[in-house]
């Protein structure tokens, strides 16, 4: 199953394929900026994918590091 490409909206929570839920708070040319709404770990993750089943996956991240929730 292969994903396509979006630009993810911000305000928006996703689920990764792993379970993870994250709500995208930040979206530039170059990258979305995520962070985990349980444990508060943000990164600025690269290509975006969305599945059918409404999962999302990236193609990498940088810079991650926790906030507090």
């Amino acid at each position: 199953m292969s994903g396509k490409y979006i630009v993810p909206k911000v305000n928006h929570i996703y689920r990764n394929k792993n379970g993870s839920c994250y709500r995208c708070v930040e979206v530039t040319e170059e990258y979305s900026v995520f962070i985990s709404v349980v444990s508060g770990w943000t990164m600025r993750v690269h290509g975006v994918q969305l599945y059918k089943n409404g999962n999302i996956t990236w193609d990498y991240s940088e810079g991650g590091h926790f906030v507090r929730v």
